[in-house]
């Protein structure tokens, strides 16, 4: 069937009505000859005048060059139902696969892994797969439109995006115990953050005061590793937060925060950054401003109980954490049983081929048959 990618280029066709009107209206080219007998025609004789449509064909090819441009502006396709093929069973990784069979049956179907490329069950998967609704929705695309289509997927299912699944086929959502593979930023945010420190000459008491901090997040179950090394160390490569006590940030700390990390800097200037932590008088105590792709956490004072008394308050660590750690990821995991798609939309799918290069021929037959037609030998002979 033909469909349009851009369906509003059709309204282009309100343009049919120009070669209409100009045909109606133009008056033919006509050369008046005086002729004796007419001075005995009263002058009061009117001849009767009426609308009469003159070269018909040429406003029929003026007609259907207009249309073929209006269609080019549309984009229109033409997408094929293909045939009827086997029927398929796609299984998402962190689900047994022999389970898979012996829940589904149907041995005359076509078992592939849901990851990209969709190999099939009997290989094994380069890819886990980070999105199992993308890969549903590309394989719904791909398959003839009569094929039968059921999903194995894990009870708990990963990497889910917002939008519900909504196929064109109508899918068996087949629930097997397991768990869906974790994406790999999800692993990477399950390891316990890197935090590297460093301190200028004199900033003793605000290390003790880290390392303290550092004791509290393990203790409440958030672990976080911890190097310590000279002012002039660079960080780990593998550091997620830098920690600068005492005296002006030095160049290459803020360059390391400008390719994308997180530096909190204590004893610093007032800068005009928004402020994330703030007493219970309202004053603030750390600022947050972006610097090239990461982030300066700025302190006024020094991080210790003497300068800022709030560091010492026994909600200090868990509100510093928070807010070094950035905004909550969205959840990545939900029951597949919630999220069973609804029946097929009945949308017709199927391998699209585009019909603007015919159109386009079309077109340009239609202008040459109509420039000859208009401009053909004798077409003002009377």
């Amino acid at each position: 069937m033909i469909g349009f990618l851009e369906p509003m280029g059709l309204v282009a066709l309100a343009a049919l009505l120009l070669p209409v009107l100009i045909h109606f209206v133009r008056r033919p080219e006509e050369q008046v000859v005086d002729f004796a007998a007419l001075r005995w025609i009263s002058q009061r004789t009117k001849p009767r005048r009426r609308l009469r449509l003159r070269e018909r064909v040429l406003l029929v090819l003026r007609l259907l060059l207009i249309a073929a441009l209006s269609a080019i502006l549309a984009s229109p396709y033409w997408r094929g139902h293909g045939h009827e093929g086997a029927a398929w069973v796609a299984v998402v990784p962190g689900v047994n696969p022999d389970a898979a069979r012996a829940a589904v049956g149907a041995p005359d179907a076509q078992w592939h892994w849901l990851v990209p490329g969709f190999p099939a069950l009997a290989s094994v998967p380069k890819s886990p797969g980070s999105n199992p609704a993308s890969l549903a929705r590309e394989l719904d695309v791909a398959l003839p439109p009569a094929t039968q289509l059921t999903l194995v997927v894990p009870a708990t299912l990963t990497g889910m995006d917002a939008e519900r699944l909504a196929p064109s086929h109508t899918v068996n959502w087949q629930v097997l115990p397991g768990i869906g593979p974790t994406p790999e930023s999800s692993a990477a945010a399950a390891l316990p953050p890197h935090l590297s420190l460093r301190a200028d000459i004199g900033a003793d008491r605000e290390a003790r005061v880290v390392r303290a901090l550092v004791k509290s997040w393990d203790a409440g179950g958030i672990p976080v590793t911890l190097d310590v090394a000279g002012k002039n160390v660079p960080p780990a490569a593998d550091t997620d937060w830098l920690f600068w006590l005492g005296g002006t940030l030095p160049a290459p700390i803020r360059d390391w925060a400008r390719r994308g990390g997180t530096v909190l800097a204590s004893g610093q200037p007032a800068g005009e950054g928004v402020p994330v932590i703030v007493d219970g008088s309202g004053q603030t105590i750390v600022t947050e401003s972006a610097e090239g792709r990461g982030r300066l956490l700025l302190m006024g004072t020094a991080m210790t109980p003497e300068a800022q008394p709030s560091v010492g308050e026994p909600d200090f660590p868990r509100r510093l954490r928070a807010v070094l750690a950035g905004p909550a990821a969205p959840p990545d995991r939900a029951s597949a049983v919630a999220l069973a798609p609804g029946r097929g939309n009945g949308l017709p799918t199927g391998p699209r081929r585009p019909l603007d290069a015919a159109l386009g021929l079309l077109a340009a037959g239609l202008f040459l048959l109509e420039r000859l037609w208009a401009t053909r030998p004798g077409r003002h002979a009377t």
